[in-house]
């Protein structure tokens, strides 16, 4: 393609860089932002007083984060950049001929087609998996890595696009011993479509959850499994709502096939207590919000946690209280707090009484319960009606 112009250049790489942030790929999630960074090159801020001829992509892969430094010529800007990996095992003596065969878009590059930055990235992406999934499975000395590998793609029916694998071997300066490094990133089979919806904890600050997600990190350095160090990542729905969790440590008789079904496992047992209490929760609220709908002052409507409304009765003519129930998170087990704060204090004083739901029964359904939360109210309301202080 001819030259392009220093602000030609501009609009279209800001162009390309839009859709890459739209339909990019960094492992198993979309580029953002963050993830591009304009560095000064010395040498070409002195000669053509232009910053952004180079560009960093930090990429997340495999639990680490890849640098690659994309160097375009000022001189002919129109030019596919030059790709500095910034790994000696990754293309260290690249042939162009080869790099033009598993690389497509190579020879196709054309900055002002908005999708050649994402095109030939995904492609080196998708070459940088490859050759590290080679390496495991073609090294003899990873033989029994591999075949915990092997085991865990078939036990879970993994594809290429649910794991990935980074393979390095790494000088020790001490004895000058070298050991190898193994890093596999899982995106784990878990049903997390019944978790309930993400809360905006902050109006001021809407925040997309994004995609669900649970990513089991797992770094193998000695084959007795004695140094394997693992890490858990969870999308922001699935981390609001399991919060933090304690893993399980690699045992010695751990592989990798019997660890990720443990934690699948143990994420799977806490969605689904999750779930019942949630669903527990926002059923007995929104019984009290149909049984007192016309006086409910404000209820949780997203975590079913609280509920507020005006307790008024016939029998105690002219006078009403509000009543606060909170649910906690082991509800239905536990029992529900209730509060009765009087209306109608005779000397003009905030007058809260805490009333114990003795009659609160767990196997109860909601219906029964909400009635005797009813008759709970009616007893104490007398009281609350002409206390003293």
């Amino acid at each position: 393609m001819s030259t392009l112009t220093n602000a030609e250049y501009s609009e279209h790489l800001n162009q390309n860089l839009s859709i890459l942030y739209k339909y990019g790929r960094t492992g198993f999630s979309k580029f953002q932002p963050t993830d591009v960074r304009f560095l000064i090159n010395k040498y070409i801020e002195t000669r053509y007083n232009y910053k952004t001829y180079h560009l960093l992509l930090e990429i997340p892969y495999a639990g680490r984060i890849l640098n690659w430094d994309l160097i375009f010529d000022p001189e002919d800007l129109g030019e596919v950049p030059d790709f500095d990996f910034n790994d000696d095992s990754f293309l260290r003596n690249p042939d162009i001929e080869y790099i033009a065969k598993v690389i497509p878009s190579w020879d196709k590059w054309d900055l002002t087609n908005h999708y050649s930055l994402t095109n030939i990235v995904n492609e080196f992406l998708c070459l940088y998996k490859k050759t590290h999934l080679d390496k495991l499975i073609k090294n003899n000395k990873f033989a029994n890595i591999k075949n915990a590998f092997e085991e865990l793609t078939k036990k879970f029916g993994l594809s290429s696009n649910q794991l990935e694998v980074h393979v390095e071997t790494i000088a020790n300066e001490n004895n000058k011993e070298e050991y190898n490094l193994v890093n596999f990133l899982v995106n784990l089979p878990v049903d997390l479509s019944k978790l309930p919806e993400y809360c905006q904890e902050d109006p001021d600050n809407f925040i997309n959850p994004g995609d669900d997600f649970v990513h089991l990190h797992i770094q193998m350095k000695k084959l007795d499994n004695s140094l394997t160090k693992i890490a858990l990542t969870l999308s922001p729905r699935v981390e609001q709502v399991l919060g933090r969790l304690d893993l399980p440590k690699f045992t010695k008789d751990d592989t990798l096939c019997t660890y990720a079904n443990a934690i699948q496992n143990l994420i799977e047992l806490q969605i689904k207590q999750i779930c019942r209490r949630y669903n527990a929760r926002s059923m007995f609220v929104l019984n009290i919000v149909d049984t007192f709908s016309n006086n409910v002052a404000e209820y949780d409507a997203t975590k079913f946690y609280k509920v507020a409304f005006i307790y008024e009765d016939k029998a105690f003519e002219n006078y009403a209280c509000l009543v606060t129930v909170q649910l906690g998170g082991k509800f239905p087990q536990e029992r529900p707090k209730v509060h009765m704060n009087s209306l109608y204090c005779h000397e003009n004083r905030s007058c809260m009484l805490a009333v114990p739901f003795s009659t609160y029964k767990p196997q109860a359904n909601d219906v029964e319960n909400v009635i005797a939360l009813k008759m709970l109210l009616k007893q104490h309301a007398e009281t609350l009606q002409h206390h003293k202080h």
